[in-house]
């Protein structure tokens, strides 16, 4: 018994109509996942010595069906850090260029002797976007720069030791 050629039979026999309306339609319940989109950051970035500009880590674009639905967004950021002193960096998920949808501050609190020994992380994010009310493309951003150093900085990258990742999945409302 092959289960996927039954189904198929059955799926051929059935003649299912799922965009439209009438005998043998079916529609998306709400929370049915419409799409996925996942962005891999693959490539060295380095933010050394940029106090005030960020750069990103990983982006993706998806253009929803619907302006009522909803965007969940999960990934991470690699960063690595090094200085001679305390470093911090500061990680943003945003969307296109301006909105800003989550912040955080990764330290490098670690010690020993005069250097603070490398520290790299797989920062989290997880946001639910409700807000965007468009069905244009949008684009999503983990993005990064360097913090406040009171020492000698030699390591501020993101996909150095790692990749980035950027999933965003439409859901129906």
């Amino acid at each position: 018994f092959n289960s996927r050629t039954y189904i198929g039979y059955i799926m051929a026999l059935t003649k299912l109509n799922f965009g439209g309306s009438g005998q043998g339609a079916i529609s998306r319940l709400s929370g049915a996942i419409v799409q996925t989109v996942q962005g891999k950051g693959t490539q060295q970035i380095s933010q050394v010595n940029q106090t005030s500009t960020y750069a990103d880590a990983v982006s993706l674009t998806i253009t929803p069906t619907s302006a009522s639905n909803k965007i969940l967004l999960v990934g991470h950021i690699n960063i690595l850090l090094y200085a001679s002193n305390r470093i911090d960096a500061t990680v943003q998920l945003g969307r296109d260029s301006s909105t800003v949808l989550q912040q955080n501050t990764i330290y490098n609190l670690h010690g020993s002797g005069s250097y603070y020994p490398y520290h790299t992380t797989n920062y989290p994010f997880h946001y639910l976007d409700d807000a965007y009310n468009t069905t244009n493309e949008l684009t999503y951003r983990i993005k990064f720069r360097q913090g406040t150093s009171s020492g000698t900085l030699y390591h501020c990258h993101a996909n150095s030791l790692g990749n980035s990742r950027l999933i965003a999945q439409e859901i129906q409302v």
